[in-house]
């Protein structure tokens, strides 16, 4: 499915939870092994280790095999 830059999400991983982010820049999610995602939210989202480690504009890594995507 090919995403456009500025679509908002709600992006569900595995190691990160639930979270809302913008897309940076069109991607191909069958071509894409990492999503280009910004964090688009005033909670921060916390790391492996239960600290926060983004926050609202921060790059969010999230890889394809670990991730859901769904458009709002």
């Amino acid at each position: 499915m090919l995403i456009k830059k500025g679509t908002k999400l709600i992006v569900k991983a595995e190691r990160k939870g639930t979270y809302q982010a913008v897309v940076e820049h069109d991607f191909d999610t069958e071509k894409t092994e990492w999503f280009p995602l910004i964090l688009d939210q005033d909670i921060p989202v916390k790391g492996l280790q239960g600290r926060p480690k983004w926050f609202r504009g921060d790059r969010m890594p999230a890889r394809n095999t670990l991730t859901t995507l769904t458009i709002t």
